[in-house]
């Protein structure tokens, strides 16, 4: 089975409602502060763990998502 399958039955199910839909691909470039957030929040056990402040350099990725900036990733 494709691993897309569920999405694209999804997408398939609300295409037939009375709505309008708006698909946007967003490139992961595009995308630091989520791809930062997943990367912080794997190593971290969902048991015990409560985040009371938002790390520095999430809050700068923010900012920087708010005016526009590209960031780049570092590999």
């Amino acid at each position: 089975m494709n691993s897309n399958y569920v999405l694209v039955t999804k997408a398939h199910e609300l295409s037939s409602k009375d709505c309008t839909i708006r698909i946007q691909h967003t490139y992961k470039e595009g995308n630091a502060t989520v791809d930062w957030l997943a990367t912080y929040g794997d190593p971290i056990s969902r048991d015990d763990c409560i985040i009371r402040e938002a790390p520095a350099r999430l809050y700068l990725l923010l900012y920087y998502d708010v005016i526009g900036t590209f960031v780049p990733l570092l590999i």
